[in-house]
C-alpha cells in the first residue's frame, strides 16, 4: 500500500482551517483487504471535521472492506489551528494498515503563526 498527506493551505494563522488530503493506495495485484486509515493529529490542531470517519482514541479512522489495486481513496479531514506561543510546524501522521499488507505512514506539517494581539493604548488623561 501506499499513502500521502497533503496540507492545504501549508501556512496559517491561528483560528484558520486546514484541509488535509489523505490518499490511500493498493500497490501491485492483489487488493488490500481490510483497510484502517487512521489520522493522528499533531500538537495545536483539533478535528473541525472528518467526512466518513469514526473517531478512535481521539483520532479519525476510515475503514475500507477492500482496496482494489488502481483504484485509490481518498479522504478529507479538516482541522482548526489553535494558538501558538511563537511560530512553529506541526507536523501530524497518517496510518494504514491492512490484514494482507505491511503497514504504511506518512507525514505532513503546516506553518501556524500566533493570532496576532492587539495592545490597549494607554490611558492618558
Amino acid at each position: 500500500m501506499r499513502i500521502t498527506k497533503v496540507p492545504a493551505p501549508r501556512t496559517v494563522t491561528a483560528g484558520a482551517h486546514v484541509r488535509y488530503r489523505i490518499r490511500v493506495q493498493a500497490l501491485g495485484s492483489v487488493a488490500a483487504v481490510g483497510v484502517r486509515v487512521c489520522d493522528q493529529l499533531g500538537p495545536y490542531q483539533a478535528i473541525s471535521a472528518a467526512p466518513g470517519a469514526k473517531l478512535s482514541h481521539g483520532q479519525p479512522c476510515w475503514s475500507i472492506p477492500v482496496l482494489d489495486p488502481g483504484r485509490p481513496r481518498v479522504f478529507t479531514i479538516e482541522l482548526i489551528a489553535l494558538n501558538v506561543p511563537s511560530r512553529l510546524s506541526a507536523h501530524d501522521t497518517a496510518t494504514a494498515s491492512a490484514h494482507n499488507a505491511p503497514t504504511v505512514k506518512t507525514r505532513a506539517a503546516i506553518r501556524i503563526a500566533p493570532r496576532p494581539t492587539t495592545t490597549p493604548s494607554p490611558v492618558t488623561g
